[in-house]
């Protein structure tokens, strides 16, 4: 990748974060945020669940992946660290590290979501008897 490119993904980005932290000045629009997030983390672990077990593995729902965790731990951060009170650059950067705590947690419900399916896979004598829904890659285990 050239210096352009990645200075224009750079620009990008900074352009988004910029946005999303002008967007919570207020508690009203912080709490809006809040609602933002947690409806894209369930929105993220429906995907996964889909991906792996098919539609009757999401309505199964399970109460500790509805993306509540997301949204509250960004909310729990943005105010103990004073998010509200902080000027615009300060905001923006603030955010981006609250942020990727959050897609951290996304990632860690994900990883709890696949476990069980990932520790069947070894368990199981025939190789396809768990293969995903849609996706059925692991089913030779070759990609």
């Amino acid at each position: 990748m050239t210096n352009s490119t990645t200075g224009s993904h750079e620009g990008v980005l900074f352009f988004l974060l910029t946005s999303v932290s002008e967007c919570c000045v207020t508690p009203y629009s912080l709490l809006g945020l809040t609602s933002v997030v947690s409806y894209l983390g369930l929105g993220l672990l429906n995907l996964t669940k889909f991906y792996l077990g098919g539609y009757t593995a999401v309505q199964n729902d399970n109460v500790m992946h509805r993306g509540v965790t997301e949204g509250v731990t960004l909310l729990l951060l943005a105010l103990q660290t004073g998010l509200l009170d902080m000027q615009a650059l300060q905001r923006t950067f603030l955010l981006s590290i609250i942020l990727f705590i959050v897609v951290t947690s996304t990632l860690q419900s994900m990883i709890e979501i696949t476990d069980p399916i990932i520790l069947a896979l070894g368990a199981s004598r025939n190789r396809y008897s768990l293969t995903p829904g849609p996706g059925g890659c692991l089913e030779t285990g070759t990609v």
